[in-house]
């Protein structure tokens, strides 16, 4: 079985935090806004509900984590949500739209029992301004794991290498929907 505990950073464990938590809003209205956080706008992979996985910070990383024992998490579906790609694509009050050279990459770290990290992998939820739709993200290389950590960077590309942004806190929404988690037995 896999859990989330939403992050302490504020002191508060409240979702402002970051985290991920349970939606089953799909639309697609006609006004996106902050009020839609925790929507997407494309069905889900399977059933009618899906995880939002909200970054606040990297220093405050949102996970999953079996309940109980290790586990090997092969792979999990993910999809920009209706928020972060309207900001992305149109811009807001308080970002512009991404350059045609950005990008948004989520990292996931696997942790085992110990504490110690087992491995990294990345995915790219935006590489240029195209909306992508669900994509599968292998992360087996992670091997057996207590818990997998998300963080999420942008950035641009400049002469063909990636340049990661250097600002405090991220400029585009940092959420992301998961979805049809395979958990190897």
């Amino acid at each position: 079985r896999l859990g989330s505990t939403l992050p302490d950073f504020w002191g508060d464990k409240t979702f402002f935090g970051g985290g991920i938590v349970i939606s089953n809003y799909v639309d697609t209205p006609e006004a996106i806004n902050y009020e839609l956080q925790l929507t997407i706008s494309t069905a889900p992979v399977s059933g009618k509900n899906f995880a939002i996985c909200y970054v606040a910070t990297n220093e405050g990383a949102p996970s999953i984590e079996f309940s109980e024992g290790c586990g090997i998490i092969e792979s999990l579906y993910v999809l920009p949500t209706a928020y972060t790609n309207d900001v992305v694509q149109n811009g807001n009050d308080f970002s512009p739209a991404m350059p045609e050279n950005g990008y948004i990459r989520i990292t996931a770290t696997g942790i085992d029992e110990s504490g110690a990290i087992t491995g990294t992998s990345e995915h790219f939820l935006y590489d240029g301004r195209a909306a992508q739709g669900w994509k599968e993200w292998n992360i087996s290389n992670l091997g057996e794991v207590k818990r997998v950590e998300f963080r999420m960077y942008e950035g641009t590309t400049e002469g063909g290498k990636r340049v990661d942004s250097k600002a405090d806190y991220p400029t585009y929404p940092s959420y992301f929907a998961i979805d049809n988690i395979a958990i190897r037995k």
